[in-house]
This record gives C-alpha cells, sequence and structure tokens, in this order.
C-alpha cells in the first residue's frame, strides 16, 4: 500500500532515475498522477516513491528524490558537468543578443564567474597506480 497519492509532489535530488519514461535531472518536480504512481509499483505492489531517505540510500546508494516542490537552489548543472555545460553554453547565446556591449560583457562577465571556462578535455579511463606493473607502460 503506497502512501503516496494523485496530485502529490516530488522532487529529484540527483541525476540519473528513470521516472516516467526517461532519465530525470536534478531539479526537476513532478505533480503525480495516478497513472504515474501505478508505474513505479513492482509486482507486488510496493512503489519506490514510499522509499525514506534513508531506504534510498541503502537500496541506491543516494537520495534520489523527495517529497515536496524542489528549492529553488536546485539544478541539474550543480553535480552534472554536461548540463553544466550546456547551461554556461545556453546562457552565453542568450548574454551575446544583448545588444548594449558593455552590458553584453558585463553579463559574460558574471558567467563566467558562475561557471568558469568550458570543458576542454574528458576523461575517459583511469589507471591503478600499479598498472604499469600488470599491463606495460601506458600508452602516450
Amino acid at each position: 500500500m503506497t502512501t503516496i497519492t494523485a496530485g502529490d509532489t516530488i522532487h529529484f535530488v540527483d541525476s540519473g532515475l528513470t521516472f516516467d519514461g526517461r532519465v530525470r535531472l536534478r531539479g526537476e518536480e513532478f505533480l503525480l498522477t495516478e497513472a504515474q504512481i501505478e508505474s513505479t509499483k513492482d509486482r507486488n505492489g510496493v512503489s519506490w516513491l514510499d522509499l525514506s531517505d534513508d531506504e534510498q540510500q541503502a537500496r541506491w546508494g543516494k537520495i534520489n528524490f523527495q517529497r515536496g516542490p524542489a528549492p529553488e537552489n536546485i539544478h541539474p548543472w550543480d553535480t552534472d558537468l554536461a548540463a553544466r555545460e550546456a547551461r554556461r553554453q545556453f546562457l552565453i547565446n542568450e548574454a551575446k543578443r544583448i545588444g548594449h556591449p558593455t552590458e553584453q560583457r558585463i553579463e559574460l562577465a558574471r558567467i563566467a564567474a558562475e561557471f568558469g571556462t568550458p570543458l576542454t578535455s574528458t576523461t575517459i579511463a583511469t589507471y591503478p597506480p600499479d598498472a604499469e606493473n600488470r599491463y606495460g607502460p601506458r600508452p602516450a
């Protein structure tokens, strides 16, 4: 028996949980429908929406969602580098539409202060400390 009902609101604390057909991002919130609640139930009728913070931590190793609306200061780009870069680029494109050059420079400086410089590379592999002993020299 689920304790959450249609009309209740949840928000996602971290990105990555699949809900309502797609992977959800940090800060997204939903006013739940009966169909959405039903879609979260397992074969025994138990919904993951009923998991407490401690139960989520035990099950997933992190808290994915909480009840209620999302706080104003929670954004996908807080923890997701790709979302951060997309947000930074979106704001830069918007700033470039500002007609007054001084205002444009001020906005671009604000964006740089908040988001920093763009990503220039991504690490796609890491090697354990003793990798050279086991596998030979690292590739150049």
